[in-house]
């Protein structure tokens, strides 16, 4: 069972690794046919967190696709739940298979951004910082913090239709409330809701370096985010011990 989570999630990575390299040939070319100037460095020290960010959230997507791997078993509970194996483990397994893949999905599009500044000729300073650190933990915990959400809401019969769609729309839409004029009450819901939020910790990652010490709802992100998904994670676990229910 394990190890069709693994083809599975290898199939999806081989595909997207084949989308990359032909994406990164056709910009090649293009660059290649019409010469430019490439990028011009404006003075401005860039963060690699802020990068780390736009990694996440390509992932996302795939943090999306893995969220659901749960799911797929409700077909046939008769041979999961019948394993000689405690479900609490065959959960953690299949969470495991699912952020090792993640990870993977993580450091390819890392690479794939970094050489798509190479071919592009874009080149200007990327800080690593401490800063940049916090925000590169922050972008990751926030791809693993989004898959335990669509995992703890899609693990069952009752939510798994709707689970992935509500959850882009609710993330979202939280995070444009969080800078529109609501009345103080309204406010704090949104700011409370927020708090399990990947999207919104991803907005508090500077993209330009700053200088100085870590700030605060930076450090303290990096932090809490991986709280987020620890506590879903716990979510689907205890979710799917009561799938039969």
């Amino acid at each position: 069972m394990y190890y069709i989570e693994v083809l599975r999630t290898w199939r999806v990575l081989r595909g997207y690794l084949i989308a990359l390299a032909g994406f990164l040939l056709l910009v090649a070319a293009i660059f290649a046919i019409w010469p430019h100037a490439g990028g011009i460095d404006d003075g401005r020290l860039y963060s690699a967190g802020g990068h780390a960010v736009l990694v996440a959230f390509t992932c996302l997507l795939f943090a999306s696709i893995s969220g659901s791997s749960l799911s797929r078993h409700l077909d046939h509970l008769d041979f999961a739940l019948t394993k000689p194996r405690a479900r609490a483990a065959f959960v953690a397994t299949v969470l495991g298979v699912d952020v090792l893949g993640l990870s993977a999905f993580f450091v390819t599009t890392a690479l794939a951004l970094f050489a798509l500044h190479i071919v592009a000729g874009v080149a200007h300073p990327l800080a690593f910082d401490a800063a940049s650190w916090f925000g590169i933990a922050l972008a990751f915990g926030s791809v693993l913090a989004w898959y335990a959400l669509v995992q703890a809401l899609s693990c069952t019969r009752a939510a798994a239709g709707w689970a992935l769609a509500g959850v882009w729309v609710a993330a979202i839409g939280l995070n444009f409330l969080s800078a529109a004029p609501l009345g103080p009450g309204l406010h704090a819901l949104v700011v409370a809701l927020n708090f399990i939020n990947p999207i919104a910790y991803l907005s508090t990652v500077p993209f330009v370096a700053t200088t100085g010490a870590v700030p605060l709802p930076l450090s303290a992100g990096a932090f809490a985010i991986y709280v987020v998904a620890g506590v879903a994670a716990l979510v689907a676990v205890i979710r799917w011990q009561r799938v039969e229910t």
